[in-house]
């Protein structure tokens, strides 16, 4: 069952408008003007005030009277059915409160606040007392935290967010604010002149170091090597200061952001320079390289990412010294001009395409808004959700997640613990706090029943809680369907079966034979209720790749914590003739680790962790693929047994009284005695010395794990699972 076509999302741009921001809001405006598969709604927040009490406090600051208007204009958009808010920056997002909670928003930053106070001289701004800078950083911090993700102008800003605001880096995309290309290219190259014409654009001309570019002119007009090379020297100022033209220097007023006339400018010149001592990510830099401009200016906040030290053009001291120095190669040298202007639209091209970040955001917004869209269908995850996920797998960096297939085929919701946590009121937060996060997501999602056709729980750590909620609270027509890992342990069942939970789960998926006889005869499930599956493994991403295998002696792999034998394993294959790696390590298990201390480890064999990429390429290249299981009566070691098999390897695994219905002996893999290290050792060898047979069991559990065990065949299981439910009445 696919999802549904989906309606148009409505996406609201919050854009602040002050000092070069008003220029990236102009921008994402014009690269988002003809998007026709999404409605775009934007709202300014002008920075003058709007009416007499914003001129008084607490209105009269900036944050408080942003924050004013951005939260009115938030709730107008909430209103309308915007599924997503873009806010820039974090200005007028810090008061949006928990308007963030209800619609998926994503907070853009030049530069966190921390990093403005670092820059702060040279605007101004003053930091208030400890007390004060104290709440700034906390509401700072909640905002960021509250934002779906983040959007930083730079690889500087994303640090200050990770390093000052503890925010994971996951979350934040570096995007650069960019340059419409279309409306700043040049045409055709600037014709060659005796008269290099140097620009500045900046409105603040002592900040931006504008006096001390003038006096650098000044003096690079009367240097012997450029006169004797016949070279005149000007200074094109694009400000808002007003100051006489002399001799070399000429002032430009009233120009404004991509008007004709700025662009008209940057053509006519040869060199831009921006001696800055106090910026975060000045845009000017980006129209320049754009236009094919060499850029001198400092190494302030995020400007080394754009100019780019003897690639770009030059990093300078802000002294008048160390601009003339800097400027008299690209005055002189017209060749190496070029080459450096050449290789700033390169690099302009590259991360400053207005539209094609613009279009990112964009994107980024709609997966938020179409992950927080309410939908009949939701999947519980009891983890995170990692942001880049679908990047990952696309990168095949790792295997498509189970939870991830199954809300593609039923077009499913996802919901993990971080959202559960932002979406938590009062009564959600005590419960995470009393009884933790599986309890709080099932708190989370026993209030959403109403609206919910079919609720899937990955585990009866979160089925079992919810079971009971609707067992006292009414199930108010949702359906239930819950994935059983072990049910049978003493205290789940003499608290399912006391408790009737089987009356609110009405399907209960197992992956073992013996799971789905002792649910039914301890705990009393209806075998009506019960469905066996086989356990999933993404047969893509684990296929053969033909890797040499290591030279000498054959590797022999095996992975995974969860009931693990390794002292039996150890023992088995002590002295054998073959190499043994041990990827020792579960993102689920919370038992210790018994294949490292405290165990005598042979000199074959070496105890490792490895990335799921890794694990693949070691199982590609191993003989045999082991899995020791201590005697248990569910399905351990299932996620290792199937990648080894959807891997072509024969795969030996302990014979215990949950695990009989992957293996098949002799035909797709081998089984062993529990806990018995001479039957182990027997099987290793005679596959050691056969590879006839290890290769006709290898060939036959892929077949196997391709026609049944697939993730994406899986999924399909709860589609038809969810179809079965929403079908009745």
């Amino acid at each position: 069952m696919k999802p549904p076509h989906a309606a148009r999302p409505r996406i609201g741009f919050l854009l602040e408008q002050t000092l070069g921001h008003v220029t990236h809001a102009a921008n994402l405006r014009l690269s988002l003007s003809d998007v026709g598969d999404v409605d775009v709604e934007f709202r300014d927040i002008e920075y003058e005030p709007t009416g007499w009490l914003d001129r008084y406090p607490p209105r009269s600051n900036w944050t408080v009277r942003a924050g004013r208007h951005a939260r009115r204009a938030a709730k107008e958009l909430e209103s309308d059915g915007a599924g997503a808010l873009f806010v820039h920056t974090q200005v007028p997002a810090v008061l949006l409160g928990r308007v963030m909670d209800r619609v998926p928003t994503i907070v853009s930053v030049d530069a966190t606040p921390k990093q403005i106070d670092s820059l702060g001289i040279h605007y101004n701004h003053e930091q208030g007392s400890d007390r004060v800078e104290d709440l700034k950083f906390r509401a700072n911090r909640r905002c960021f935290e509250h934002a779906a993700s983040l959007v930083a102008w730079s690889a500087w800003a994303a640090d200050g967010l990770e390093n000052e605001y503890g925010i994971d880096r996951s979350k934040i995309d570096v995007l650069h604010p960019g340059v419409v290309p279309d409306a700043w290219r040049r045409s055709e190259p600037k014709p060659d002149s005796s008269t290099i014409k140097i620009l500045f654009v900046g409105g603040d001309l002592p900040r931006k170091g504008g006096d001390l570019l003038i006096d650098a002119v000044r003096r690079l007009r009367e240097r012997p090597d450029i006169t004797a090379a016949g070279l005149e020297v000007e200074l094109h100022l694009a400000t808002g200061a007003t100051m006489a033209n002399e001799p070399g220097i000429i002032v430009h007023n009233g120009l404004t952001a991509n008007s004709p006339e700025l662009i008209a400018l940057y053509h006519q010149s040869d060199v831009f320079a921006l001696p800055t001592f106090g910026d975060c990510l000045p845009m000017v830099l980006g129209e320049a390289a754009v236009c094919q401009l060499p850029l001198v200016s400092t190494a302030v906040g995020a400007i080394p990412e754009i100019v780019l030290d003897g690639k770009t053009g030059h990093i300078v001291e802000p002294t008048v010294e160390s601009i003339e120095e800097s400027l008299v190669p690209l005055v002189i040298d017209r060749d190496y001009r070029h080459k450096l202007g050449r290789q700033a639209a390169a690099h302009a091209d590259a991360v400053l395409d207005a539209r094609v970040n613009a279009r990112r955001i964009l994107d980024r917004l709609v997966e938020h808004a179409d992950r927080a869209r309410p939908r009949p269908v939701t999947l519980c995850v009891s983890g995170d959700i990692p942001a880049d996920l679908r990047s990952q797998i696309d990168r095949s960096e790792r295997p498509l997640t189970d939870y991830l297939a199954i809300a593609d085929e039923c077009g499913a919701e996802l919901v993990d613990r971080p959202l559960v946590a932002a979406h938590a009121g009062p009564t959600g937060k005590l419960i995470r706090r009393v009884a933790g996060p599986d309890v709080a997501m099932a708190w989370h999602l026993f209030g959403r029943r109403r609206h919910l056709d079919v609720v899937i729980t990955d585990g009866e750590q979160v089925g079992y809680p919810l079971a009971l909620m609707m067992r006292l609270g009414g199930r108010r027509g949702m359906r239930h369907l819950m994935i059983g890992h072990r049910l049978t342990s003493r205290s789940k069942v003499l608290g399912a079966k006391r408790l009737g939970l089987f009356h609110t789960i009405d399907e209960v998926f197992l992956y073992s034979s013996k799971q789905v006889e002792l649910s039914r005869d301890l705990i009393g499930f209806p075998q009506s209720k019960i469905r066996l599956i086989d356990f999933m493994v993404d047969t893509e991403f684990f296929s053969p790749q033909e890797l040499p295998a290591p030279a000498g002696r054959p590797l022999i792999s095996t992975a995974g914590r969860e009931f693990r034998d390794y002292p039996t394993m150890l023992d088995a294959v002590r002295g054998l003739e073959a190499d043994v790696l041990v990827a020792s390590a579960s993102p689920w298990s919370k038992r210790d680790d018994n294949a490292g201390s405290g165990n005598d480890i042979p000199d074959n064999v070496i105890v490792t962790k490895l990335s799921q990429s890794e694990l693949r390429d070691t199982i590609d290249r191993s003989a045999l693929v082991v899995v020791p299981v201590l005697e248990t009566d569910f399905q351990a070691g299932i996620t290792t047994i199937l990648e080894g098999m959807a891997m072509g390897k024969t795969v030996v695994v302990s014979r215990t009284e949950g695990q009989t219905d992957v293996i098949v002996d002799g035909e797709n893999g081998r089984y062993v005695e529990p806990g018995d290290p001479e039957s182990m050792r027997r099987v290793l060898e005679e596959l050691l010395v056969d590879p006839d047979q290890a290769e006709r069991l290898g060939k036959k559990a892929r077949e196997d794990a391709v026609a049944r065990m697939d993730v994406r065949f899986y999924a399909s299981v709860f589609a038809d699972a969810v179809a079965r439910q929403q079908a009745r009445p």
